[in-house]
């Protein structure tokens, strides 16, 4: 496979990571990718999947999403957008803002800070969560309906 200036190397397994990430819309574990990287290369280990994982996303090709509680999720680093994540069950959900001029101008200041990027993520609920608690709250007044 090709090697980068950087000492990068897109081996057949990254790029197969990059693929299903691009045909996903659900912002994959690595074990949920490791899973259908297996399918299209035979014999690829977890390990394999997560050391890719960590090569694309210090080369800037993979966005890591730090779930609270929750496993690490990843998605294609292409365009700009930001995530929302259900505080219940740990969906990640794509928020198409373009903020990062006004909020990176806002930090930029006289202290000679340069930034090379921003994370935003929002929490709350997911619509199955939200339907969920209202469900809860009609069958007694909180508690889980059986």
């Amino acid at each position: 496979m090709a090697e980068q200036g950087n000492g990068f190397r897109m081996t057949r397994a990254r790029a197969a990571i990059l693929e299903e990430l691009e045909r996903s819309h659900s912002h994959p574990t690595a074990d949920e990718l490791h899973l259908s990287v297996r399918k299209r290369l035979d014999g690829v280990s977890l390990a394999t999947v997560y050391r890719g994982l960590d090569a694309l996303a210090r080369e800037g090709r993979v966005r890591v999403i730090e779930t609270q509680g929750g496993a690490r999720r990843f998605d294609r680093a292409e365009g700009e957008h930001y995530h929302a994540v259900c505080d219940r069950c740990g969906r990640v959900s794509d928020v198409g803002l373009c903020l990062r001029t006004p909020l990176e101008s806002a930090v930029v200041g006289g202290d000679g800070f340069r930034l090379t990027g921003h994370r935003l993520c929002f929490t709350g609920l997911c619509p199955a969560c939200v339907e969920k608690q209202r469900k809860a709250r009609k069958n007694g007044n909180g508690r889980r309906a059986k």
